[in-house]
């Protein structure tokens, strides 16, 4: 049967001048008091004779009933749960070799069937000839701390799942934005020749073209854009197939070229082909990205350049503008979800998550992704891709 603490209440036996035995017994019942309050108890062990002693309280953390007779390390043992007793074992006796202190967070079965986790800690103390003569210690039942502690950690991992959905949510937001801005940018463009009267039929075919592949690039996006939202950062394997970016470039530079009326987007691509192991839909929406992010950033205009080089075994594709920059104190964070430079948070709409998408796409590429800027002179992000997966 479980047995209770002592009474705090029991008036002590009267110890009278001289009764060393109970002054003993006085401050025996004082440390059971306070090991009962603290839920902490305490065990002895005489190494030579293997004799262990095991205090009131701790053998209420162990659910079994105090008995003043001593134990052997083994009987001790014997109270832990079979799965974690080796574990028990072998610290107790790497404790012995190192003369150290150990700690162990192992299992006991009560009489009930219930588990208890217990804290255990132990030091050596040396005899007069320096080798180890005892061992002194405690155990603590933390069951209901670690209970709480798992709990815990299952309520953060609920609200993490419901963050990450907000998180794809709004990823998937920011980047549909990029191809209905050219969408509505060549819908405003053709408002403004039908007003005027110069709509030219011979240019209106490829303005629809753009716009219809803009059209079939969200659709792209809405298969599979919660994929590459997860929260989950470990890079999906994807299919690459080697493509010829020198055209791909520059048909992105006529794609957003007609867009906007002060910037001017421009191709610096060789003459010749530029043949790497690249997933055409995912590169295609990091670059469209980074050129929507350009024209965005440079509110003054100019020109926004998609520069193309091979090097050896690497491709480098560079985005640049001769916009407002990003300070150099921001740099470093260009990459953290949901962080916007100090230039323009508050006074440019956006969520700090285009970025995030196109470092994802480089590195399911197993590419690099890296930044260049000086604040109030522009910014060049430059995507370095191997030519061969």
């Amino acid at each position: 049967m479980p047995t209770s603490p002592p009474d705090p209440q029991r008036p002590p036996r009267p110890i009278l001048e001289g009764d060393d035995d109970g002054a003993v017994l006085r401050a025996g019942r004082r440390l059971a008091e306070v090991e009962a309050l603290s839920g902490i108890g305490s065990w002895e062990w005489d190494i030579e004779s293997d004799r262990l002693y095991f205090s009131e309280q701790l053998c209420r953390v162990y659910g079994v009933e105090p008995d003043p007779r001593p134990l052997t390390l083994e009987d001790s043992l014997a109270r832990v749960h079979p799965d974690d007793r080796e574990e028990v074992r072998a610290a107790v006796h790497g404790a012995l070799a190192r003369r150290a202190s150990f700690e162990t967070e192992h299992r006991a079965i009560h009489p009930d069937g219930s588990v208890h986790t217990i804290l255990g800690r132990g030091h050596v103390l040396a005899g007069a000839d320096g080798t180890p003569a005892r061992m002194l210690g405690s155990g603590q039942d933390v069951t209901d701390e670690r209970v709480a502690a798992a709990e815990r950690t299952a309520e953060e991992r609920r609200r993490a799942a419901g963050q990450a959905r907000d998180d794809a949510l709004s990823l998937i937001a920011h980047d549909l934005r990029s191809p209905l801005a050219v969408v509505m940018g060549y819908i405003q463009l053709l408002e403004r020749q039908a007003t005027s009267g110069t709509v030219d039929i011979d240019r209106l075919t490829p303005y629809l073209e753009r716009v219809d592949a803009a059209a079939r690039q969200m659709s792209s996006l809405l298969d599979d854009l919660l994929t590459d939202a997860a929260i989950d950062e470990r890079a999906e394997p994807v299919e690459l197939t080697p493509s010829d970016l020198v055209p791909r470039l520059r048909e992105i530079a006529q794609h957003h070229d007609p867009t906007s009326s002060i910037h001017e987007v421009v191709a610096d691509v060789p003459s010749g082909p530029v043949v790497a192991e690249v997933n055409l839909p995912k590169l295609e929406r990091a670059l469209h990205n980074l050129v929507v992010n350009a024209i965005k950033y440079s509110p003054d205009g100019g020109t926004i350049t998609i520069g193309l080089r091979a090097d050896g075994e690497t491709t480098r594709i560079t985005v640049a503008d001769q916009g407002i920059g990003i300070p150099k104190a921001d740099l470093p964070l260009v990459f953290d979800r949901f962080h916007r430079g100090s230039n323009v948070s508050g006074r440019t709409s956006g969520l700090g998550l285009g970025l995030i998408s196109v470092k994802r796409a480089v590195d399911a590429h197993h590419g690099r992704l890296a930044v260049d800027s000086v604040e109030g002179e522009g910014t060049t992000f430059t995507i370095e891709l191997p030519l061969h997966a």
